[in-house]
């Protein structure tokens, strides 16, 4: 079956650091990443953002990645005076924009074969939106990998955002539409306990893969794409409460739609073993966010946004 890949971006660094768990992993990320942007000499205030967007990224966005940010819901890109969210050093989407943006106008079959997705993909977009026919905003799913007449790999991706706690919760709406959930039978159930409370997460954001996976069922059918979570592991007790978390939720959503999980780290391990897509992007991911020295104290550091 031919797939499409939506990536949604939450980063992991796992096995990358040979220490004890950590206490304040959220801390120690954004300490990492401030360290960097100082050896590197960038810009950025006591609220870790970035002076501009472009300082925040390995290469500038093409023309088309620029429309697809401005075209979502997120404000990441902001103005000329104000800068968006993906300035800031913590910003999830920076980190997704980092790994992808060097592949566009490439030959996309080596990154595709690293998810086993489709290896004649030869699109890669950013914020696709799969409306699920409900009212208000659709789902955004951070990257999309296809092609014109293929069908989706979807990667959901997550930076910091794993290390605070998850806001699960759904509409009535989601459970009054006709047809919404057919083919869906065992996550209905699921999304049904987390509205009345009886199932919980702490950290992974569950019901925001289940409106993507509806969103994606809605234009391709219930087995018609691969939905993955591409986040990032920082040793840590909550890192490992996330992890059993995520396995508690692949266990219900395979049965109805194909889900994989994978850490950043991973995906790192799996890029050293293709040629890059441009010269200095490996030397740049992994100087900035796959490191394997232990994490910074973050006393000093603020956390910011």
């Amino acid at each position: 079956m031919e797939w499409l890949i939506c990536v949604l971006v939450t980063a992991g660094l796992y096995g990358f650091f040979t220490m004890a768990n950590t206490e304040n992993p959220l801390a120690e990320i954004i300490a990492s990443q401030v360290t960097w942007a100082d050896r590197r000499d960038i810009p950025h205030n006591d609220s870790n953002m970035c002076r501009t967007v472009a300082d925040n990224l390995f290469v500038a966005m093409d023309a088309a990645s620029t429309v697809e940010f401005g075209d979502g819901a997120g404000s990441e890109l902001g103005t000329i005076d104000a800068p968006g969210s993906m300035a800031s050093l913590r910003s999830s989407s920076a980190l997704a924009v980092n790994v992808f943006e060097a592949w566009r106008g490439k030959d996309l079959a080596p990154l595709a074969s690293l998810f086993a997705a489709d290896r004649y993909s030869n699109r890669l977009r950013f914020e696709v939106q799969f409306p699920t026919g409900l009212r208000g905003i659709p789902p955004h799913l951070d990257v999309v990998l296809d092609r014109e007449d293929g069908l989706p790999l979807a990667v959901e991706s997550k930076f910091t955002e794993i290390y605070s706690p998850a806001h699960n919760e759904f509409r009535d709406s989601y459970f009054e539409k006709p047809g919404l959930w057919d083919g869906f039978d065992n996550v209905c159930g699921l999304a049904a306990a987390i509205g009345d409370g009886s199932v919980q997460f702490e950290h992974f954001g569950a019901a925001q893969l289940i409106k993507h996976a509806l969103g994606l069922k809605n234009a391709h059918g219930p087995m018609g794409f691969r939905l993955l979570y591409l986040y990032y592991e920082w040793p840590s007790e909550i890192a490992d409460g996330h992890s059993k978390e995520v396995d508690r939720f692949a266990e219900i959503a395979q049965l109805d739609f194909e889900f994989a999980a994978m850490t950043y780290q991973e995906l790192f391990e799996r890029l050293e073993t293709i040629e890059e897509p441009r010269p200095g992007y490996m030397e740049y991911l992994g100087d900035r966010y796959f490191a394997s020295n232990r994490p910074i104290q973050p006393e000093s550091v603020h956390v910011g946004k």
